[in-house]
């Protein structure tokens, strides 16, 4: 097996996510985003997030599911909470931009609450959480996920594995993570 360098594998992730069609301007960040967050979930050994998924993003690219580039804006907005549209860009950065903006509502009124809708798959929650967390707020992110699950005794998936993340800050220390499915693979 060959063995690269999270370095390595941060390099090819950017230069495959450029060539992939994020518009010029906004390249390097979002390769910058995607590559950071694909590569960390490898490091931190959640393997099924991580740099596995490229081949998955460049297919839906191909088919017109993924849309790098595509605007993510504000839908809807009161001064602690808003609703966002992904536009169906990478999930990671509508997660970020999501994460961010209720952070910055916490800070200024004691509570953000921020949803997304036109999302695709955002990766490993614990990222986004922890970037509130290392503000001095608690994070909290959910997600609606597709149906992959039986039910106990069941035979059919209906239901959705739905993770879930909180990270609590922690003076002097390192935040409080939790990230977790609610069902088991």
């Amino acid at each position: 097996m060959a063995r690269v360098t999270a370095a390595q594998a941060r390099a090819l992730c950017v230069g495959i996510l450029k060539a992939a069609g994020a518009p010029e301007g906004e390249a390097k960040l979002v390769a910058d985003l995607l590559a950071d967050l694909l590569v960390r979930a490898n490091l931190m050994g959640v393997d099924s997030h991580g740099i596995v998924r490229i081949p998955e993003y460049m297919v839906d690219i191909d088919g017109g599911k993924l849309k790098p580039g595509a605007p993510v804006r504000t839908m809807k907005e009161s001064a602690a909470t808003a609703l966002v549209d992904g536009g169906w860009n990478f999930g990671q950065v509508a997660a970020m931009r999501a994460m961010e903006l209720a952070a910055q509502k916490a800070q200024e009124h004691d509570i953000g609450m921020v949803g997304v809708v036109n999302c695709n798959h955002v990766g490993r929650l614990a990222d986004y959480v922890m970037s509130a967390a290392e503000r001095g707020i608690i994070g909290m992110m959910v997600v609606k996920t597709s149906s992959l699950v039986a039910p106990y005794g069941g035979t059919k998936r209906i239901l959705g594995p739905n993770p879930l993340a909180i990270a609590v800050p922690v003076e002097g220390g390192k935040p409080l993570v939790l990230d977790m499915d609610t069902s088991a693979s």
